[in-house]
């Protein structure tokens, strides 16, 4: 195997144990954190730190797969394995992202104490926009910066 492909994939692993550790820690500190409507958080398969957890371990099981399908070495093999390590950096990056915004949504609303989401509350808001009906609001009237007048009529206006 290429020296090209074990660097990558030592790379691709790094990012992909930091990227893990990172998501494992948001499904934790998503699991753990307090819902007004309920008083204790179901436990169960489908609970945020449960489910975080088993497509971790997914994550781990395919890259394996599309590293060992590398280290085989025929050309379609290489190609699927590539591309499998690929799709799988892009799913947990996109699952980190996802779950920072999350933690991020939670804990804004949390702030607001019950208030509605954000987009929820924006839409539901009455904005009327006075500019948007009547043509000549809010745009401004510059004068001209021409001091001469024109050099035929000797005005600034074209007259005909």
């Amino acid at each position: 195997m290429d020296e090209i492909f074990v660097v990558g994939l030592v790379f691709a692993g790094i990012i992909s144990g930091m990227s893990s550790l990172a998501l494992l820690k948001t499904g934790r500190m998503i699991d753990a954190f307090p819902d007004g409507s309920e008083s204790e958080r179901d436990r169960s398969m489908w609970s945020p730190m449960e489910f975080t957890r088993i497509f971790v371990g997914l994550f781990w099981v395919f890259f394996g797969l599309g590293s060992y399908m590398i280290y085989l070495g025929s050309r379609i093999m290489v190609v699927f394995g590539i591309a499998t390590v690929a799709c799988l950096l892009l799913f947990l990056v996109t699952a980190l992202i996802f779950s920072i915004a999350t933690f991020n949504l939670m804990r804004t609303r949390a702030g607001r104490e019950g208030s509605g989401s954000p987009l929820l509350s924006s839409i539901m808001k009455s904005s009327i926009n006075p500019a948007a009906y009547v043509p000549d609001m809010g745009k401004k009237a510059y004068q001209g910066t021409r001091t001469s007048g024109n050099a035929v009529s000797g005005s600034d206006t074209n007259k005909n």
